[in-house]
């Protein structure tokens, strides 16, 4: 079941985010340790703005999540997880409807991944998503994608996607 989220799961959130990254290889890994967890409330702002929504197991218990926000006044994915038990059973494709069912006004929705991680740009080109280099008219979207480049490995490592919407 998708449902948004609430104030009550941010706590979760956070948890469902770090206990996401065993997925990753071991370099990965290694350089989220370095820059250490997320604060707990890193995504109140999204659920704050009902820019959240949880998918959540029988028992009402979020077991993955995505965030949004805007960049340069257009819809982005702030962060996509899900718990690596819950890995491959569709949560992640639902997420990601339902986040792309919000931001159809707009016509598209953009995130920044991993370049080469399997469920990463991979996973949502098979969405629709195509790379991205931001231009001139995205700023924020830029300055986002170059921190990241930074912290994760330079241009190799990060792209930033769109997916147009209907």
């Amino acid at each position: 079941m998708i449902r948004p989220a609430r104030a009550s799961d941010i706590a979760a959130l956070a948890w469902i985010e770090h206990e996401a990254t065993q997925a990753f290889d071991a370099s990965i890994r290694a350089r989220a340790a370095r820059f250490g967890r997320l604060p707990e409330d890193a995504f109140a702002p999204s659920v704050a703005a009902g820019q959240a929504w949880v998918a959540a197991d029988p028992e009402d218990r979020p077991i993955g999540f995505v965030a949004c926000g805007l960049l340069d006044g257009r819809p982005f994915v702030v962060e996509l997880s899900v718990l690596t038990a819950h890995h491959r059973r569709g949560h992640g494709s639902a997420l990601l409807e339902r986040a792309a069912s919000w931001a159809r006004p707009w016509g598209v929705l953009a995130l920044s991944t991993f370049r080469d991680v399997p469920f990463n740009a991979p996973f949502y080109a098979r969405r629709g998503f195509t790379i991205l280099e931001p231009g001139t008219d995205q700023p924020e979207l830029a300055a986002q994608l170059a921190a990241e480049r930074e912290r994760w490995g330079g241009v190799a490592a990060r792209v930033a996607m769109v997916r147009r919407l209907p």
